[in-house]
Order: C-alpha cells, then structure tokens, then sequence
C-alpha cells in the first residue's frame, strides 16, 4: 500500500469512527440508513479523501448493496474546544 493510500486509509477510518459517535448521538439518523447500506464520505474541502472513500466504497459494494454518501463541508481539526489542562491541588 503507497503511503499517500495509507494516510486516506487512515483519514477514511477517523471519519468512520465519529460518523458512528454521529449516529449514536442522533439516532434519528440512523432511520435514514437503509439496512446493510454502505457508506461513503464526500468532503468538500478534500476532493482526494473523496474519491478514494467512492472508490474503495464502490469496489468493495456488494451488488445491490445500497451506497449511502455522507456529505461533510468541513472537518475540525479537533473535536476539543478550548481544552486546558490543569494541575490538581
């Protein structure tokens, strides 16, 4: 696997992961996922990880397997807001 594949592999499962939290969080979400659907990532601000994420997706779709393309405008560099650490007394 190239290392640039590696990295999309890498970004494509951290998406995986909080889209999980996501429909966790709101499962009236998960009612508009069709059972044994497949799920694809579209991010406009990085058109690579999205034609790696409809790739993958589509080569590993089974026929009749309904594909589900999960939009994002943007990802946050961090799910932190203004994190401090602090020292107990």
């Amino acid at each position: 696997m190239a290392q640039n594949e590696k990295a999309l592999t890498q970004k494509t499962l951290e998406l995986s992961f909080e889209f999980s939290r996501l429909v966790l969080a709101q499962p009236q979400l998960a009612k508009q996922i069709p059972e044994n659907a497949l799920v694809a990532f579209e991010i406009d601000e990085d058109p690579e990880l999205t034609a790696y994420s409809r790739k993958v997706s589509e080569a590993t779709r089974e026929p009749g397997q309904p594909l589900v393309i999960m939009h994002i405008e943007r990802l946050a560099p961090s799910r932190l807001v203004h994190p401090e650490l602090k020292t107990a007394a």
